[in-house]
């Protein structure tokens, strides 16, 4: 977590934002499948994955905030 929290303080802001925005579009939608197609079971574990994801997105942009101002 260290080399990554690392290579974020060096970003620019829109190459954090759309690092972000790639993560919760994969976690979100992992193999285009349309949502009727994915079982509730898999969703759940979606919705957990995505929700850790932003927590971890609010710390990082945080440590950048303290970096970069």
């Amino acid at each position: 977590m260290t080399e990554r929290l690392d290579m974020i303080r060096a970003m620019k802001r829109i190459e954090l934002a759309r690092l972000h925005a790639g993560e919760l579009n994969r976690a979100l939608f992992p193999d285009d499948r349309h949502d009727d197609e994915i079982p509730g079971a898999e969703k759940a574990e979606m919705q957990m994955t995505v929700s850790e994801l932003v927590a971890q997105h609010r710390a990082e942009v945080s440590a950048w905030e303290q970096e970069n101002g």
